[in-house]
């Protein structure tokens, strides 16, 4: 069960709980009275509408008529078990029929008995592992494991046991890991690095980690320090380990493991950037660099000036300076590769998101082209953002570099103006054409032009 203490001025409010929505929770307020409680669209997040007032509101998970049903079959199942285990026997009579009855009872006692409580003896006895042998590799161990044997790797390594400073730390700050090696392969001098890295790491190559640190692999402890940049992103990443050989770990039978990862670490935001904005829902680029030949690296700030009880999927897209879109240089999904979301955006503020987008061997046009980029429900494609970020050229490197493209949000003086306003097949007002500026110079016209979006997507 929950409880929520809300302040509600207008005459009502949609709340959207950081909860998922499960057949069985029920909400009612402080008197018992039931509130209206169902999952937000495109979330799958509790969305309850609470009335004026100061109030508490109260959630309770129930059983719901499956779930009752379930658990009366079940006892009836015992109950039967119980019977027959009663009555068989009963056909002949004497004291063995007698001793064998009582036999069976007991048995079926011992073992709910031993169903029951040898769970809680388990707890209470056990002796937990420590912390500092935790390890997953997304590979074979998706879940964060014990290993108090150590990980083997390959090549004759033998990792000991690990230790993470702090599971918390604030962007700008170091991360301070100590690697306890018991053992090394012989020959050639090998080096460990440790990346600290998102987890969107394991399904997209190219996603470059925010932090990294290197040292050479000898027995005994070694020390990390992974400076955070101050703008990272806030989060959960995970430091990764990997051998300069590129030899990956085994488990306790030889099995081959993915590359090992720590126990996370999380990150929280020190420096979010701050732009003045009108909008409902803007972007701004901080700084975008090709990195690698195929590879886009971007620093962006979201805002949001409402909660987002939904969860919006993003288009990043390359076009020529015609508007033509280049199909391989395209990259769709959540902000944050999903762990981002708009629904955990905090209204009225930037959030700081870093992403990476593949690129084409061979742009298929010319430069200049444009970077733009999409918010759109994902049920119903409708577009509730579209921008266009800025301009990427080739330098004398033939590297590619970005202009951002800053949104012009007033007219300016001396403009014809025109107010003429363009409408969808429904009626609905999209685009406007506010004005414009005619230049004749000999027998060249310049003709600017300023138009204005009348709704989202446009």
């Amino acid at each position: 069960h929950q409880f929520w203490r809300v302040a509600v001025t207008s005459e009502q409010a949609t709340l959207v709980l950081p909860t998922m929505y499960w057949a069985g929770w029920t909400a009612a307020d402080g008197r018992g009275n039931p509130l209206s409680l169902q999952p937000a669209v495109g979330s799958g997040l509790m969305e309850i509408t609470v009335p004026q007032g100061e109030q508490t509101v109260y959630l309770q998970l129930t059983r719901t008529p499956i779930r009752a049903t379930a658990e009366w079959i079940s006892v009836a199942a015992v109950l039967l078990c119980v019977g027959l285990a009663a009555v068989s026997g009963r056909g002949t009579a004497g004291h063995f029929s007698l001793v064998l009855e009582r036999r069976r009872l007991l048995a079926l006692m011992m073992a709910v008995a031993a169903v029951v409580v040898l769970p809680f003896l388990n707890n209470l006895v056990a002796r937990p592992f420590s912390a500092n042998t935790l390890t997953w590799d997304f590979g074979e161990m998706g879940y964060l494991h014990h290993a108090p044997q150590g990980i083997p790797y390959g090549n004759g390594a033998h990792l000991a046991s690990y230790e993470v400073a702090a599971e918390t730390v604030t962007a700008g700050q170091t991360v301070d890991i100590t690697l306890d090696w018991a053992a090394q392969p012989e020959g050639d001098i090998r080096e460990v690095m440790i990346v600290l890295t998102n987890p969107a790491h394991n399904f997209y190559n190219f996603v470059p980690p925010i932090a990294a640190d290197i040292q050479p692999l000898q027995i005994g402890s070694q020390q990390y320090q992974l400076q955070i940049p101050a703008n990272a992103p806030a989060g959960l990443y995970f430091p990764l380990v990997t051998l300069s050989d590129n030899n990956r770990p085994r488990t306790l039978d030889g099995k081959l493991r993915a590359a090992l990862s720590l126990s996370p670490v999380r990150v929280l935001p020190a420096q979010v950037a701050t732009f003045e904005t009108a909008q409902q829902l803007d972007i701004r680029p901080l700084q975008v660099t090709q990195r690698l030949p195929t590879v886009l690296d971007l620093q962006l700030a979201w805002y949001t000036a409402v909660p987002r009880p939904e969860n919006l999927k993003m288009s990043l897209r390359l076009t020529n300076a015609g508007g033509a879109e280049i199909f391989e240089a395209q990259f769709d999904n959540q902000p944050g590769y999903g762990y981002r979301p708009t629904v955990g955006w905090a209204a009225g503020q930037w959030t700081n998101d870093w992403l990476s987008m593949r690129l084409p061997d061979n742009l298929p046009f010319p430069p200049p082209y444009k970077l733009v980029v999409q918010l759109y429900e994902q049920m119903t494609n409708q577009r509730l953002l579209t921008r266009r970020l800025g301009e990427l050229t080739l330098n004398e490197q033939g590297e590619l570099v970005f202009q951002e493209n800053l949104p012009v949000m007033t007219l300016p003086e001396g403009l014809t103006t025109a107010d003429v306003v363009y409408k969808d097949q429904a009626g609905q007002p999209i685009i406007a054409l506010r004005g414009y500026v005619y230049e004749r110079e000999g027998d060249l016209i310049n003709l600017t032009l300023y138009w204005e979006a009348l709704a989202a997507g446009a």
